[in-house]
């Protein structure tokens, strides 16, 4: 699902409950750069289970954003997410916004994934969530 063994590493500790040490291993991987749409959703996932849902919403968006903007992966010569890790972020978002009971935004992210296109999505959150966006120096 990863592209690098790290981040797969990190995600089997979190899955095993193992946050110590993911979370060590992710503070050393943020040399990959912590924009990378992998790491971002690591993150997410830490923080969930940190018991930080707006925080891990948060890291989805700016991954689900990243990975959907091509002038900042090329620069960050980040490569794409794959389709698993993808649906996996998207299911993540939609059982997030469920817990915290904001169903127009589940509903967005559902059409979203269906179409596999996230454009409407980001184009409606960078209205109405204007600190979700990135800087033109990225």
């Amino acid at each position: 699902m990863f592209k690098k063994k790290e981040f797969e590493t990190v995600y089997n500790l979190i899955i095993k409950k193992e946050l110590a040490q993911a979370n060590q291993i992710l503070i050393n991987l943020r040399q990959f750069g912590v924009l990378d749409p992998e790491y971002l959703f690591l993150m997410s996932l830490f923080l969930m289970e940190t018991g930080r849902t707006y925080l891990a919403i948060d890291s989805l968006l700016l991954s689900l954003k990243v990975d959907n903007t091509p002038e900042v992966m090329m620069k960050n010569n980040f490569e794409s997410t794959s389709e698993q890790l993808a649906k996996k972020r998207y299911e993540t978002l939609i059982s997030l916004f469920e817990k915290i009971k904001i169903n127009d935004l589940k509903n967005m992210v559902i059409e979203a994934m269906e179409k596999n296109d996230a454009s409407k999505f980001l184009e409606h959150l960078s209205m109405v969530m204007p600190g979700i966006r990135l800087k033109s120096k990225l």
